[in-house]
């Protein structure tokens, strides 16, 4: 019996070495050949096992151990093997180890969260994270000795707490991410993560533990959960730009028409297998209108350089007096384009527009006066240049060509409802005599034509003793709409 037993140790390793070079019959335990078949059962699987473990037998309380084991007893190994456990082990480990050594005699299983014998004496710079279970062993119908196993949770436990760094680091990065982030798994598509400008972005709805279709029903007839189905099939990202799509907050709520861009990105695991994707989002709803209107706006004032620099050319004496007007009126343009682009409906107060076409020609002499008022972008172009030819004629032929002449521009509402009319005077004071001009040129032709885009306006121009008077007028409602 003792060469078979024997004979089941032959691999190498230091404890199964030990064993078969122990005198056993010098021991309480007796020749090995004559252990009872539970006992030889269990020194069997211990010596063979990778995991730490060992059994302790009989009165004496026998230690044998295997190599895993052998590297948690530190000093006391080798000396421990085959010894008596309360005087194999020093004294403070022993200690601590004894209640449940004691209690596995008394036919108690238990666990020992955290092992004396995997560090210090008071643990407080052990790095391992062992816990050591005790089960009793039945020998003829009483409890013989028991079997103790090592589980270090060390690994495990270092995985856990990296895969919660990366888990609160992906957290943090998706929160700060540009635009809307979540994260689906599975066929079904589950929403197991959203941050905030997702959610926003669907309304405040719930997503979270909840089907995409079950969440955001209307991405469906769309074809949006078809394309997370050839994410997750073919493991190939989707990209998708300036793509229009309806969401609908609730089942009662007026459908919302956005512009997204947007990415559905597969991610795989260890093991090549794709059952999650990462969606992000951008909503480019109110930038998308924006160039739209800012590509409107631009064809608006090219047709306005257009008509300017045709009647410029035609009416000009020679092609130096036309590069300058051109020149000048083209500057105004380009200072009313300037408070107008930004799109702010402030940036198109009427009194601005009305102040940055006679930026140029700094003068206490003009009186300026009228209530706050916005206009359209295309009618504030038109009013600019207006006012520029206004204060040319002033400067060149009117009130502002003496040095006692005086400007007065105001502006006012006159109706009341629906039928509101915009009136804005410019009225010249000690201007010196003046006639009629014998023909229209461009500047009074711009100025006769009135701001263009209102409805049913008129102007009229007299040329007084005192000096020219001009009074606009049109239609409130048209001259306000942004077309």
């Amino acid at each position: 019996m003792g060469t078979i037993l024997h004979q089941a140790f032959d691999a190498a390793g230091e404890c199964a070495e030990l064993f078969r070079n122990t005198p056993w019959h010098a021991t309480s335990l007796g020749a090995s050949e004559n252990w009872p078949m539970e006992l030889r059962t269990m020194v069997q699987v211990v010596l063979q096992a990778r995991q730490p473990m060992g059994v302790i037998w009989g009165d004496e309380r026998v230690l044998i151990y295997n190599d895993a084991a052998a590297s948690l007893l530190h000093a006391n190994h080798p000396a421990a093997f085959g010894k008596p456990v309360g005087t194999a082990l020093e004294p403070h480990y022993y200690q601590r180890m004894e209640p449940y050594i004691a209690a596995a005699y008394r036919g108690i299983s238990s666990i020992e969260p955290r092992s004396a014998i995997a560090g210090n004496a008071d643990l407080s710079t052990s790095r391992s994270e062992l816990s050591l279970s005790y089960t009793p062993i039945y020998c003829d119908g009483r409890i013989a000795g028991l079997f103790w196993c090592g589980n270090d949770w060390s690994a495990r436990n270092a995985l856990q707490k990296r895969s919660e760094r990366e888990r609160q680091f992906l957290k943090t990065f998706f929160e700060s991410s540009l635009g809307a982030v979540a994260l689906t798994e599975g066929p079904n598509h589950v929403i197991t993560y959203a941050n905030e400008e997702y959610v926003k972005l669907l309304g405040h709805r719930d997503l979270i533990n909840c089907t995409a279709e079950q969440a955001i029903p209307e991405l469906v007839p769309q074809g949006f959960i078809t394309l997370l189905d050839e994410v997750l099939a073919t493991g190939k990202p989707h990209i998708g730009k300036l793509v229009n799509v309806i969401l609908q907050n609730t089942m009662d709520a007026h459908p919302e028409h956005k512009v997204v861009d947007f990415v559905y990105h597969p991610l795989f695991n260890d093991d090549g297998t794709c059952d999650r994707v990462f969606v992000q989002a951008i909503d480019i709803t109110e930038r998308h209108m924006l160039h739209r209107e800012l590509a409107h706006r631009l064809k608006n004032q090219l047709a306005v350089v257009q008509s300017i620099v045709n009647l410029t050319l035609k009416s000009g004496k020679d092609l130096n007096d036309a590069v300058k007007v051109l020149t000048e009126r083209i500057a105004v343009l380009a200072r009313a384009q300037d408070v107008v682009i930004s799109g702010n409906v402030d940036d198109r107060n009427i009194e601005r527009v009305i102040r940055e076409a006679l930026a140029w020609q700094s003068d206490e002499r003009i009186y300026i006066h009228g209530p706050q008022l916005t206009i359209g972008t295309r009618q504030a172009l038109s009013l600019a240049l207006i006012i520029h030819e206004l204060l040319t004629n002033a400067l060149k032929y009117g009130a502002l060509s003496t040095p006692s002449g005086k400007v007065e521009l105001h502006w006012r509402i006159e109706g009341h409802n629906m039928v509101k009319r915009f009136i804005l005077n410019w009225t010249e004071s000690g201007a010196p005599d003046v006639e009629p001009p014998a023909h229209k040129g461009v500047g009074t032709r711009l100025i006769q034509a009135g701001i263009s885009g209102t409805r049913n306006g008129t102007t009229s121009l007299q040329f007084m003793p005192q000096g020219l008077r001009f009074t606009l007028s049109a239609d409130l409602a048209s001259l306000q709409k942004d077309y």
